[in-house]
């Protein structure tokens, strides 16, 4: 082969060579970013798994909540009937007790 032929073949590989190298250097810094990508979609996947597990705590907590309440509004249902009874029993009371008293007045009022 002709020297001109083999060192213009020699430039154009060498040039071609470089092209690779900027391409595989590219493809290094493309892997690199993915792998940045890939630590931060773990580090969100373990975020959101740690948010739903504190959701469903939440959950838990809340109809605890919502239990407890119940209750004390039951409770404090059967509180004011009880209570209802009790006024509604002393009033029954105080009115036979003024009735008593009203009759026992009018009669002294009448023989005197």
């Amino acid at each position: 082969m002709d020297q001109d032929l083999i060192d213009y073949l020699e430039r154009r590989f060498s040039s071609i060579d470089q092209r690779f190298d900027q391409v595989d250097q590219r493809f290094a810094q493309i892997d690199q970013r993915f792998d940045q990508v890939d630590q931060r979609f773990e580090k969100l996947e373990i975020d959101v798994r740690r948010a739903y597990v504190a959701i469903e705590d939440l959950r838990g907590q809340v109809r605890q909540v919502a239990d407890g309440v119940a209750n004390v509004s039951e409770q404090l249902s059967r509180h004011r009937e009880e209570v209802s009874q009790r006024f509604d029993e002393v009033e029954s009371l105080n009115r036979r007790s003024y009735e008593d008293l009203d009759s026992r007045v009018h009669r002294l009022e009448a023989t005197g």
